[in-house]
Order: structure tokens, then C-alpha cells, then sequence
């Protein structure tokens, strides 16, 4: 059975957590029996500095594998504890990973991500090598020694956008229209200017918008209340979507929110939008059994016929 028939989970834990404490455990004692050396669990101050993003991969709710991210220096982030069970191995799950560990590396805006691993770990090689890491020059404490191998992956540069917080007096009249093109909502409630006017208001600082040329070409808005947090308005034009704009505003409002101290990301889909799921399945995000339910507030709404067309 494949790990996705097995319901594969891979999703940011605590690094300094009972979960992560026991999988780095594991990983220590596999190393210290193969290899005659260990890594060690994080420190909370370690894991704060170097702003740690820590996966645990889980099949059918069971961890089986994980891997970190950590500040390296303002343009590079490197792997570190990665690890998979002996009896969760071959299903492609460190690939599962470490394509998770790049995302959050991207959503950071860091320009490439480096790790070590063993001279006497062929497979482990492979794996980087095939996902385009490439051999580098051994760097900080792997240095003089014969034992490591150092790889780097250089992220290809994306020219076709920068993603930036909103700027009203710049942006307004270009997403207006970004999303009235994609969305093409009826609702008085959901108007363009209405959305941007409240949000504006709201003044969190979790609207962005990616900019090719200096023209806006894709939108992501997110909502935290303390607790749960909430990315909406996900938006690209047609002519340059499958480039993986989508995925990088995603990303980008995922680690905003994670940055204020979010546990949880939610999300909705409408019903008539349901071929976006595995976009976001892609992602990380799963469906939850949950039943949605909304209420509108009609003296808030301003009448249909006032202001920007509806998206």
C-alpha cells in the first residue's frame, strides 16, 4: 500500500516538542549504531535563533519520519534531522519531506538551502541528487571532516514576480480588476473595494501582492486571530499561472502567519471551486470533517448597486 492509500500527513510540529524530541531520539540511535555518531535534540534557545521549522511526517496518525529547516544565513536555509523509519523507507516519504522543507526554505524568500549528509550514505545521495542538490565545499562545522558530504540546492530565480504587502496607492485599481477577472463573485458583500477598504482597515499586514514588471498578477490575503489563522483571496492572472506563483503566495502568507505565532492554517473552497483541493492537498493542507457555516451581517453590506463592481 502507498503512503498516500495510507494517509500520508506531513505537517510543521513543535522542534522542541515530545514528537520531535522522539523522532530526532530515534534518528540518534539509528546513527549511533550505524555510523558511531548522533545529533542531538534542539534547544528552544537553538530552534528560536535560527528560526526552526520542524516536519513530522505521520502515516495513518504514526510518526515515521521528519526533518527540520534552519536559518543558515539571510539568503540560505539547511536541512537538518531528517529521518524516516526503517519500516516507512522506499515510498518516496524523505522525498515527501524534503519538497516541504524547500517550500517553507522559498516562502522565507532564502535563495537556496544546503545539508550534510555521510560519505557512507549512497542512498541518502541519491535522493538530493535526483532533486537537484548539487556537491558543494563543506561548510561550518562540517569542515575537515573526511566523513560529511555537503550538498546545495540554489532555488532558480523567479523574474516573473517579487511578492510585496499591498500598497493602496499602487495596487488598488490592479487587483480590483485581478479580481474581478478570477473570481467573478455576485455577492454585494464581496466587492473589490469593499474587501480592500475593510481589510486596509483591519491593518494587520497580511495583504501581499506579487508584482511582475511592476503589475500586479496574483493576490493573497490572510487573517490570524490569535489562534487559527486564515488564507483567502488567492489570486492569479490566467497568462501566468502552472508557474508556481499559486504555490509561492501560499507560501508566503503561510510563513506570515507562522511568524505572528499561528498553530493552525484553515482554509475554504466553494463547492464550485472544488478542482482546487489538490493544489492545496500539494501544499500540505488536508479536508477536514468539518461543516462550514457563515452568517452575513446585511446593515454592514452597502447596497449592490454602490461602488466597484462584485467579485
Amino acid at each position: 500500500m502507498s503512503p498516500k492509500e495510507r494517509a500520508l500527513t506531513i505537517e510543521p510540529a513543535d522542534p522542541v516538542g515530545e514528537i520531535a524530541r522522539g523522532l530526532i531520539h530515534a534518528l540518534c540511535s539509528e546513527m549511533s549504531e550505524r555510523y558511531g555518531a548522533a545529533p542531538s535534540p534542539f534547544s528552544p534557545s537553538e530552534a528560536t535563533a535560527a528560526r526552526t521549522v520542524f516536519l513530522v511526517a505521520q502515516l495513518d496518525g504514526a510518526p515515521v519520519g521528519c526533518g527540520a529547516l534552519r536559518r543558515f544565513d539571510d539568503t540560505t536555509a539547511e536541512i537538518k534531522r531528517m529521518y524516516v523509519a526503517a519500516t516507512a523507507r522506499r515510498q518516496g516519504i524523505a522525498r515527501r519531506i524534503l519538497l516541504e522543507l524547500e517550500r517553507h526554505a522559498q516562502a522565507f524568500n532564502y535563495r537556496s538551502v544546503r545539508l550534510e549528509t555521510g560519505i557512507r550514505q549512497p542512498e541518502a545521495q541519491r535522493l538530493y541528487e535526483s532533486l537537484g542538490y548539487r556537491p558543494r565545499a563543506a561548510f561550518g562545522p562540517y569542515v575537515g571532516n573526511p566523513t560529511s558530504v555537503c550538498y546545495e540546492k540554489i532555488f532558480p530565480d523567479t523574474p516573473s514576480a517579487t511578492i510585496v504587502p499591498y500598497a493602496d496607492a499602487h495596487h488598488r485599481v490592479q487587483v480590483i480588476a485581478l479580481w474581478e477577472t478570477v473570481f467573478g463573485y455576485e455577492a454585494a458583500h464581496n466587492r473589490p473595494a469593499l474587501v480592500i477598504d475593510q481589510k486596509i482597515r483591519n491593518n494587520d499586514g497580511l495583504f501581499f501582492v506579487a508584482l511582475a514588471s511592476g503589475t500586479v498578477i496574483g493576490t493573497v490575503m490572510a487573517g490570524y486571530d490569535g489562534h487559527r489563522g486564515w488564507i483567502y483571496s488567492v489570486a492569479v492572472s490566467p497568462a501566468h499561472r502552472r508557474r508556481g506563483m499559486g504555490s509561492q503566495l501560499v507560501r508566503f502568507a503561510e510563513a506570515a502567519l507562522v511568524r505572528k505565532g499561528c498553530l493552525k492554517i484553515n482554509l475554504q473552497i466553494v463547492k464550485a471551486n472544488e478542482s482546487v483541493v489538490a493544489f492545496y492537498a500539494s501544499l500540505g493542507f488536508s479536508v477536514e470533517e468539518r461543516i462550514s457555516m457563515g452568517k452575513r451581517v446585511p446593515e454592514k453590506t452597502p447596497p449592490r448597486n454602490e461602488g466597484a463592481s462584485p467579485i
